[in-house]
């Protein structure tokens, strides 16, 4: 799925060497909920005790636990080492939909910049939780800072940007 949204962004009008538009806010909204769900998803697993019903699921340990268990054997290490690689990929995939969303509609948006940046600190704290409930991204109690690192530097780079034009804008209005 990654990869079709990815050669979905490089999809360009036929005859010309113009992108198809609007296909950035499409992928960057896919991929953004498809992280977002996935995070949730796991966080219902590990804290079903929340609910009033009984759980479908037995208490489990993260795979990072069970990495380090040792009566466990090398897959539990492998998984993990493919969880992060597959968030890296996710990562980089959602760095070219920001980027994207960001020139076709973001520029000059201060508003949007600010809905931006409401999900950058959203995922922030999923991207912990994450981190918290299966030890993916867990680098020297780095707490999932390393999760989808680069999405939200270029997240927290257009808010920022886009709050210096509006800064700058109403100084020279002056």
């Amino acid at each position: 799925m990654l990869i079709d949204l990815q050669n979905a962004m490089g999809a360009k009008v036929p005859g010309t060497r113009k992108r198809v538009p609007g296909l950035g806010r499409a992928c960057y909204q896919i991929v953004y909920n498809l992280v977002d769900e996935f995070i949730d998803e796991v966080n219902v697993h590990h804290d079903g005790w929340s609910f009033s019903e009984p759980s479908l699921y037995p208490t489990t340990m993260s795979l990072v636990d069970e990495a380090k268990d040792d009566s466990t054997d090398h897959r539990s290490d492998e998984a993990v080492k493919q969880a992060d690689a597959a968030f890296k990929e996710i990562d980089r995939v959602m760095v070219d939909a920001v980027r994207r969303f960001k020139a076709e509609r973001g520029r000059n948006n201060p508003s949007l910049a600010s809905k931006i940046s409401s999900q950058e600190y959203s995922l922030a704290k999923s991207c912990c939780l994450l981190c918290e409930q299966t030890g993916y991204g867990a680098e020297e109690d780095d707490m999932g800072f390393t999760l989808m690192e680069d999405t939200r530097a270029v997240m927290t780079q257009w808010k920022n940007e886009v709050s210096s034009l509006s800064l700058q804008e109403t100084e020279t209005s002056h």
